[in-house]
């Protein structure tokens, strides 16, 4: 399991790249362009996708203070929190900080912190129960889900994109397969 959401890590990190690579092209207007998502603009979403991982990794710091100090400093610092005035470069270059944190967290744990239990209290003061693998899981369904959105609304627009098949980042094993 260890060895399967470090591989989420890693591609998660290689897809939100390639997303933030055709973004970047893409003006400022037309990120923030009113598209009818819940999260009403590709600006909204990536910001969305951000904040929840923050607030993730806030939780798996608090929750496993196993972690070494460089991942729980790094996550605890106050360059990476989110501001509204925060335009797409200083967003990207958190995106990236938080790509990294999390292929050094799931780098890091141990097999047995995978199977531990992850308690927090959620937003509204639920008391939160979770094991931490399948917590990592949801994590990076939830992003493909949003870049998911991204790659649809980028459709729409007639924008190229073909960021979100895992497959084409991993090496194959048969280079003569296809």
């Amino acid at each position: 399991m260890k060895e399967y959401v470090h591989l989420l890590a890693w591609y998660n990190s290689k897809a939100n790249a390639a997303m933030y690579q055709i973004l970047v092209e893409l003006s400022d207007k037309e990120r923030k362009k009113e598209v009818g998502s819940y999260y009403h603009s590709l600006d909204g979403i990536i910001r969305h996708l951000y904040q929840s991982d923050l607030i993730w990794l806030t939780r798996i710091s608090a929750g496993f203070p196993g972690l070494s100090a460089s991942v729980t400093e790094t996550i605890d610092r106050p360059d990476i929190e989110l501001h509204e005035n925060d335009d797409f470069s200083a967003l990207w270059g958190k995106r990236k900080r938080a790509d990294a944190i999390l292929e050094k967290v799931t780098g890091e744990i141990s097999s047995e912190q995978m199977t531990g239990e992850l308690v927090y209290v959620d937003k509204r003061g639920n008391e939160r129960r979770y094991i931490l693998w399948q917590t990592l899981a949801h994590i990076f369904n939830h992003q493909t889900h949003h870049r998911g959105m991204v790659a649809e609304i980028l459709d729409q627009m007639k924008v190229a994109n073909d960021f979100s098949n895992i497959i084409w980042y991993i090496a194959p094993t048969n280079k003569g397969a296809g």
